[in-house]
């Protein structure tokens, strides 16, 4: 390698590679055979010791102190399911496989289940309480799409071994002629109920890992809870240690999504539907998420959840919810995910006003569209009145930074009470 410096002042290094083949008859020469030059032009100034982009320090306003303090409130306020929760759930899933697998009900369940994220498109139960996908055949059937993130799946008036494999289970709507998701969720409890039971038999106690315990083996003591909220039934699994975890069965489209669940959206055009079922993007969505948590060090995800809250705690936003934000980030990083360290170019303030603007081209247009699929307006059943709010409350937040900071300031601080 030899160093040189070009008419511009930059350091250029050149590298030197040479490509060598090896002959059979004598294996231990290695020869230069092809000689290649590669150079790297260094355009950024770097620290001498350090090998780091030099950046220069914000300057302190009080929008800066303002979201730095009520950010420190988000993120304690910010309930979600535990880790360990989630590696004691996919260790009981790893025993209960085989039997899911072999159960005598014959409802293909081979897939391992997926994780909906922290944010899913629906009202969790707890947030604490993580929700599963869980993958299942029944038969050969093809989906027929309704409204836009809806479809129904027709099943043939008569059994046969090619068409419905489910012999042993109720899962017809109430027409006999539909794939009922409201049955599929007991036909699914009936399966765990057997799986759970039958591991009960063998195994009496599991070896799980919990941070700063290290390894301890708890008794064997899975369970089983069926809980109907609004009429919807709620497939829920009682790990040994007590924390529960919800099961939603799911038709895969495709294995890497997206999936056909039973569990009916927040804003759902009809929860207690025979027949209909929804689209779900979980694993999509957790893999963009994943990589705009990594590409800007959670900076703009800290803004999301930061925006989040501004809008629970403002009336005129009160329509917006997290899933909303999430969806607005999901649109707005769609552009800006690359492996570049971003939190050295783009500040809290301007990843917080960067959403706050997009959001507001959504409200104004009366129209958010879902990421994966833009015939879905997620802004549909707010009623025509409420933009009107939303529009002004937005357009003050962005008005000026004294404006937004006093916003934020008010969300932190408790209510007056006279």
């Amino acid at each position: 390698m030899t160093q040189q410096t070009n008419d511009t002042g930059h350091q250029i290094y050149i590298y030197f590679r040479y490509v060598a083949t090896v002959r059979k008859s004598k294996p231990e020469r290695c020869e230069p055979l092809n000689r290649q030059m590669t150079v790297r032009i260094l355009r950024h100034e770097y620290l001498p010791s350090l090998h780091r982009q030099k950046t220069e320090k914000l300057p302190q306003t009080r929008l800066r102190d303002e979201i730095n303090l009520t950010l420190e409130t988000v993120l304690k306020e910010d309930i979600k399911p535990l880790d360990s929760t989630k590696k004691q759930f996919l260790i009981c899933m790893n025993s209960l496989h085989g039997n899911l697998k072999t159960n005598p009900f014959k409802l293909e369940m081979k897939e391992s289940p997926i994780y909906c994220g922290d944010i899913p498109p629906w009202k969790p139960l707890d947030p604490t309480i993580p929700s599963y996908l869980v993958p299942l055949k029944v038969g050969k059937m093809e989906g027929r799409q309704l409204e836009a993130g809806y479809a129904v799946f027709p099943m043939p008036k008569e059994k046969t071994e090619l068409s419905v494999k489910v012999y042993n289970l109720e899962l017809r709507s109430e027409d006999r002629l539909h794939l009922c998701p409201r049955k599929t969720v007991l036909s699914v409890y009936k399966v765990f109920s057997w799986a759970i039971q039958k591991l009960n038999r063998h195994y009496t106690s599991m070896t799980f890992e919990t941070s700063g315990t290290g390894r301890h083996s708890a008794m064997m003591d899975l369970d089983l809870k069926l809980e109907f909220r609004d009429d919807v039934p709620h497939l829920l699994l009682v790990l040994p240690e007590g924390q529960l975890v919800e099961i939603i069965p799911a038709i895969a489209v495709t294995k890497r999504g997206p999936f056909y669940i039973t569990r009916p959206f927040e804003n759902d055009i009809n929860p207690n539907s025979d027949m209909r079922w929804r689209i779900n993007y979980s694993m999509n969505e957790e893999a963009i998420m994943r990589a705009i948590a990594t590409g800007d060090k959670l900076q703009r995800l800290n803004a999301a959840k930061l925006l989040a809250y501004i809008c629970r705690k403002e009336w005129q936003l009160r329509y917006i919810t997290s899933y909303h934000i999430k969806t607005v980030l999901l649109h707005e990083s769609d552009f800006e995910i690359d492996s570049t360290p971003r939190w050295q170019r783009f500040s809290m303030d301007d990843c917080l006003k960067t959403l706050i603007r997009r959001l507001q081209d959504y409200v104004r247009r009366k129209d958010l569209p879902h990421f994966f699929d833009e015939d879905i307006n997620l802004f549909e059943h707010i009623p025509n009145r409420a933009f009107t709010f939303m529009r002004n409350a937005l357009d003050r937040l962005l008005r000026e930074d004294e404006e937004l900071a006093r916003v934020v300031q008010r969300t932190r601080l408790p209510k007056i009470v006279y």
